[in-house]
């Protein structure tokens, strides 16, 4: 709403609000927030630092000057009732990157980790397929000279195979823990994207 607004204003009003606006940017150079968004806005979209410091600064700065105030008076009935719900909203988004940078960093650590750990299973688990074909050809073949030396090799390879199978359920559940990160981030975009939706549809004005 705002950036329409400030579309429509004419070059003299525009050039004062222009003025006004800056003045209040440089008041709050302390905070952080507005300054990271600020500086994105430069990166991203150069040209329109005034449209959207115009539009953050009335919706998200709470003690500006009575010219600014009295200026935005004419799109919000409530000024303050904006600003403190986006205070609430912002609050929410930390939260929420805070929670997805916590799952991104466990993502990354656990991928390569859970990776190696397949490719060592499943090369074991094939070593394993050919000794135990070995055994049996050789079991056929007469190839063990008594029966105790038949139920040494293969209880060693029943002892291996357990083993093999105990290594399988722990990377699965390794798996599966690691798809669970997965789905709690994108459950987490889900609800940002939610949040941007509501934060959309939400608006409090009054003449326009």
């Amino acid at each position: 709403m705002l950036h329409a607004a400030y579309e429509r204003l004419n070059w003299i009003e525009r050039e004062r609000v222009d003025k006004l606006v800056e003045e209040e940017f440089q008041r709050n150079r302390g905070n952080a927030a507005l300054k990271q968004i600020m500086q994105y806005y430069a990166e991203s979209e150069p040209g329109a630092e005034s449209n959207e410091l115009h539009s953050i600064i009335g919706t998200t700065v709470s003690d500006i000057s009575p010219e600014l105030e009295s200026y935005y008076a004419q799109y919000f009935s409530d000024r303050a009732a904006i600003v403190a719900l986006n205070t609430k909203y912002n609050a929410v988004f930390a939260e929420l990157n805070k929670q997805a940078d916590e799952l991104e960093a466990k993502i990354e650590s656990e991928g390569p980790a859970i990776q190696a750990e397949l490719a060592s299973y499943e090369a074991d688990r094939q070593q394993l397929e050919l000794d135990i074909q070995t055994f049996n050809a050789r079991a056929q073949s007469g190839g063990f000279t008594s029966q105790s030396a038949f139920n040494v090799a293969r209880n060693a390879l029943t002892a291996r195979l357990g083993s093999m199978n105990a290594r399988q359920q722990a990377v699965n559940s390794r798996v599966a823990a690691y798809n669970d990160l997965i789905a709690q981030l994108n459950a987490l975009a889900i609800r940002v994207d939610q949040l941007n939706a509501s934060i959309n549809g939400a608006s409090a004005t009054s003449g326009l």
